[in-house]
């Protein structure tokens, strides 16, 4: 099925392709899935011109709905057309105008899944595929996807997106830059976890949860548990940093940057538990006003700030130890200022905080009595400061593309998959996306790789073609 809200680009032509498809049900002798003996994939949707060159003979035949496909056969799409290919595994693939893919390995037995291989050829133009059972059961190893000559992507389980660019998608960004981009599924990065010691994790609903690594993505809705001991480092994408504390609970409520227009940006986070120390970002500095931290005793708001946030046992918030137990934040809540100002609220109550001053809030709705001193808990902690930690922005999220260039993309929906190059490799995950530069003929001993870019390209995020297409958990898959 096409995508939600997608017009058929070939429903100006009707009429020739009722014509069309009439001649290519002659030419291929079925349109309905029983009617072929084992096929290792068969056409689901199509929309528009598609073709198919056959392994043997290389002649070429126009597809239909349920037309079986075969080892080293080339699926060719037309301008303005759409395919779906859906494989005995459970794998789909929706196939964009102007591209060719070719089917160049494939072995799927259910009985024996050591024997299972897939070898994909992207030639020209893009796709969006949801993996199947090929690379998930047995090897790992088993599935993969070259991108022309340029790259090959290995995956673990995934629905991804692959390119193939020449002008093309350069056209397509300077297109979508005159006009609002699409809504995409597509999962957007938040944040990352920049330096880890000890273990810490992230789960978000729905989804199971995840140890957290160097670089590790962040997600609207993750929150984010630090273990027993040691710290977690999360910088977002506005150069906002928190550092969380041992046994900290963390939630990431609602997040939201453009780094052209940072001033509607939004920044709502929510400590559950234990502690932080922070030093605001672009949005604190655009627009104050759209940055919160949240407890479930009281709310900080910032005006370009640095300051310590952490939950002590109730009554506690002159004598806690920093050292001491971390609790749930529906007790005392201490504010440490180290810089700029704060309005700490609690339910009706409110208390203006300037530099170097410090507050106690007694359980929710309390009134925040202002302290002589720094308390033990936030004056002692021995977490780094956030604004002195050497952090590489530019490592950590990737290379700024301001314009497509010639080469092969991937950007991941779901899962993860390996982009590799010459030897090279890294790994994408939600919301994430890599380039490896086409060779150079002239220049064949230049060392190429693949590259983690800051962003999804508009030209992915925005393609409403694959963005939103309808894969069918319906569509005949041969057993």
């Amino acid at each position: 099925m096409l995508g939600r809200g997608i017009k058929n680009p070939a429903s100006d032509r009707s009429v020739l392709w009722t014509l069309l498809s009439m001649i290519a049900v002659v030419v291929l002798g079925y349109t309905d899935c029983a009617l072929a003996d084992d096929p290792i994939a068969r056409f689901g949707e199509i929309h528009g011109v598609v073709s198919v060159q056959r392994a043997v003979a290389g002649r070429f035949v126009l597809a239909v709905r349920g037309a079986a496909l075969s080892e080293g056969d080339v699926v060719v799409s037309e301008k303005e057309s759409l395919a779906q290919i859906v494989f005995s595994d459970g794998s789909q693939i929706a196939l964009r105008p102007n591209s060719r893919l070719s089917i160049t390995q494939y072995h799927y037995d259910k009985d024996q899944p050591r024997e299972d291989h897939m070898l994909l050829d992207l030639l020209r133009g893009g796709l969006r595929t949801i993996t199947g059972l090929v690379g998930k059961r047995g090897d790992m190893k088993a599935y993969s996807m070259h991108l022309g000559a340029t790259a090959t992507i290995g995956i673990r389980g995934t629905d991804f997106v692959a390119r193939l660019c020449e002008a093309d998608c350069a056209t397509e960004q300077h297109a979508l830059s005159q006009q609002r981009l699409p809504i995409s599924e597509m999962p957007v990065v938040v944040a990352r976890a920049a330096e880890i010691t000890g273990h810490a994790s992230a789960v978000s609903s729905g989804r199971p949860e995840r140890a957290l690594f160097l670089g590790a993505p962040l997600y609207n809705g993750d929150q984010v548990t630090v273990g027993h001991e040691g710290h977690v480092t999360v910088l977002f994408s506005d150069n906002t940093r928190i550092v969380l504390s041992y046994d900290s609970r963390f939630l990431i409520t609602n997040y939201r940057y453009d780094k052209a227009q940072p001033q509607n940006g939004n920044f709502l986070v929510n400590l559950l538990r234990g502690s932080l120390r922070t030093v605001t970002g672009v949005i604190g500095h655009s627009n104050p006003a759209h940055v919160g931290y949240t407890t479930p005793t009281a709310t900080v708001g910032i005006r370009g700030t640095a300051f310590d946030l952490r939950c002590v046992p109730l009554g506690q918030g002159k004598t806690a130890p920093p050292d001491g137990p971390a609790v749930d934040c529906d007790q005392t809540v201490v504010v440490s200022m180290r810089e700029g100002s704060t309005l700490i609220t609690s339910g009706t109550n409110s208390l203006a905080l300037a530099s170097g001053q410090s507050a106690v809030i007694d359980g929710p709705n309390s009134v925040p009595s202002l302290l002589d001193a720094s308390p033990p808990s936030t004056s002692g902690d021995t977490n780094p400061l956030p604004e002195q930690l050497n952090l590489d922005f530019g490592q950590l999220f990737g290379a700024q593309q301001n314009d497509p260039q010639t080469g092969a993309y991937a950007a991941v929906f779901d899962g993860s998959i390996s982009l590799s190059q010459n030897g090279k490799e890294i790994i994408l995950g939600p919301g994430e996306a890599g380039f490896a530069p086409i060779p150079d003929a002239n220049n064949p001993a230049l060392d190429l790789s693949p590259e983690q870019l800051l962003d999804v390209p508009p030209f992915i995020r925005g393609d409403s073609l694959l963005q939103n297409f309808d894969f069918d958990p319906m569509a005949c898959v041969v057993q």
